[in-house]
Parts: structure tokens; sequence; C-alpha cells
């Protein structure tokens, strides 16, 4: 099983223990930290961060440093200041949440940046080529590939099955190169009718 890690700095214990209780309730597996010397000690990968602006040895921005890029990140916190609002997401915040919140709304926006991240990340790049797969478009640079979708699934199973495909550009159309040859890619469609 696949169990989304969840990374909680805050160092109020009434707010962390029921988002910890709420949380793992929901099914994700929580590591709580409560200062920012106990969230540079955390070795663990962790698919979202909910971090405290205010901690007593520092702050939300302090540990968002400590974590991987692609970490979505949630900031809670009582400032509802216009200038850290703005300081945050220019940080890569996925998104801000003040004090006292919700707990209905908080879970649906960790869902919410969770299912962003996921879509983020399934834009595949393979041999110059960017594939959206929530959308089932292929792009070559900033050019949409004019593609059946039995030319895309097919793209897609000879990637899955580790075989070389590589776009061309040719005089007539974008072609394909699988492990036989170059293609036009009207031709592929037309063997695997």
């Amino acid at each position: 099983m696949n169990t989304t890690e969840i990374l909680l700095v805050e160092d109020d214990a009434m707010i962390a223990s029921g988002l910890v209780y709420a949380l793992s309730q929901e099914g994700y597996s929580v590591t709580h930290c409560a200062s920012l010397r106990e969230a540079r000690a955390f070795q663990k990968h962790a698919d979202i961060a909910l971090l405290d602006m205010q901690l007593p040895d520092g702050t939300g921005f302090d540990v968002r440093e400590l974590l991987p890029p692609d970490t979505a990140v949630i900031f809670l916190t009582v400032t509802d200041d216009e200038c850290n609002i703005v300081k945050a997401f220019e940080n890569g915040a996925d998104d801000y949440i003040t004090k006292p919140f919700r707990l209905r709304e908080l879970l649906a926006r960790v869902k919410h940046a969770l299912n962003s991240k996921n879509q983020s990340a399934s834009v595949l790049t393979l041999g110059g080529v960017n594939i959206e797969t929530p959308s089932g478009k292929a792009y070559i640079g900033d050019k949409l590939l004019d593609l059946t979708a039995l030319e895309y699934r097919l793209f897609i199973f000879k990637r899955r099955k580790g075989e070389n495909v590589v776009f061309e550009n040719t005089p007539n159309a974008f072609s394909v190169r699988a492990n036989i040859g170059i293609l036009p890619v009207n031709y592929l469609t037309d063997i695997l009718r």
C-alpha cells in the first residue's frame, strides 16, 4: 500500500494532536515535529508538509528550505498579513491557511494540493516529447502533435515496454520511429487497424 506521507510542523500541542488524529483517520501517515530543530532531524520523504509559520526556534520558511522542491506545502498561521501570504507563495507554497481554520476545509485543501502535485507529475518527457497524460496531449516543444487516440496509446504502450519511440519532423508530417524504423504516424494507424 502506498501511503501518503505528511510532515506536520506545529508547536501548539492541541492543534497538532487534533491534526495528527484527523489526518490519520483519512489514511495519511503523519509525522509531527514541534520545532525547526525536530524538522531538521526529519529524514523521511514527505509528499506534503503542513508548516506553522511561527515556531519557537524559527519559521515555516526555514522548514520549507529543508524540503525537496517537489514537496507540496501548506502554511498554517495566525498571520493574515498580505506581505507574509505573498512571500509564502513566492517561496513555493501550494496554499496558505489562517488559524483558526475549519478541519474539513483543511482536509479538502490537503487533497487538492496532493492532486495538483500528482497532475504536474503526470507530464512525461520522453525523447523530446512532452506528454500530458491527464489530457492525452503530446507536444514537441510547444507544438501540439496531432495524434489520434490510437497513435497516442501506441506511443504510451511502446514506452511502457521500454522501447524507443522518437518523434521526428518530416516534410509531410510528424513521424514515429519505433524499433522497426521510421514510419509516418498515419501509417502506424493503418497497420493497427
